[in-house]
């Protein structure tokens, strides 16, 4: 594999002011030494872990001259700490930390931990898609896991969802979406335990 191009710390918070100044208002963004930008820490973790990097922490203040710290991987936190932000892991973060623990320093209760969040994690989530144009009204979302909750019971399935334009649809807690303008919107909704998606797109008509 090709050796990455890495940057100093000085080209980092120039990139991370350029990142403030297109993304009003993000506050906190996470740089890996190659130069890419992430407003997840853990996001950048994994980029970071994965190909040998380091990771800086900038805030909105990145013109000050000491706005740059090194971010510690997650593994090397205290294993109080560890098991409390095992909760905002993606799937993917924590299969991957739990692989990375039980080949380092092995401790049980963070192992147990990763595993236990990692079973009740869908690894999938579907929406029923829709045949043709909706006029108006509203409709129940119906969604499908993967593993089914039907037989294997610790699959956690409470999600949030988000509409693409709410202008057109929106929609609530409980997966009902409301129609208001016509063209085309999607509706997403996303585990919050190990953050999968599933997506469906509508498209609504003039009456």
């Amino acid at each position: 594999m090709a050796k990455r191009k890495t940057y100093a710390v000085s080209d980092l918070k120039d990139k991370a002011t350029s990142f403030f100044d297109n993304n009003e208002g993000v506050t906190e963004v996470y740089a890996t030494s190659d130069g890419y930008m992430f407003a997840h820490k853990n996001r950048a973790s994994l980029h970071a872990q994965m190909n040998g990097l380091s990771v800086y922490t900038y805030t909105k203040t990145v013109s000050e001259p000491d706005t740059a710290t090194e971010t510690p991987e997650f593994l090397d936190g205290n294993v109080a700490t560890i098991v409390n932000g095992i909760k905002s892991l993606t799937l993917t973060d924590a299969t991957s930390f739990k692989s990375a623990e039980e080949s380092g320093k092995n401790r049980k209760t963070v192992v147990k931990a990763l595993a236990d969040y990692i079973a009740k994690c869908p690894t999938a989530i579907s929406i029923a898609a829709v045949t043709g144009a909706i006029v108006e009204g509203s409709k129940e979302l119906v969604l499908t896991f993967t593993p089914d909750p039907a037989s294997n019971d610790q699959v956690d399935t409470s999600v949030y969802f988000e509409s693409s334009d709410e202008e057109k649809a929106t929609v609530d807690e409980d997966g009902v979406v409301s129609f208001h303008e016509t063209g085309e919107v999607t509706i997403t909704a996303t585990a919050y335990s190990g953050y999968k998606s599933g997506t469906v797109t509508f498209t609504i008509a003039a009456e």
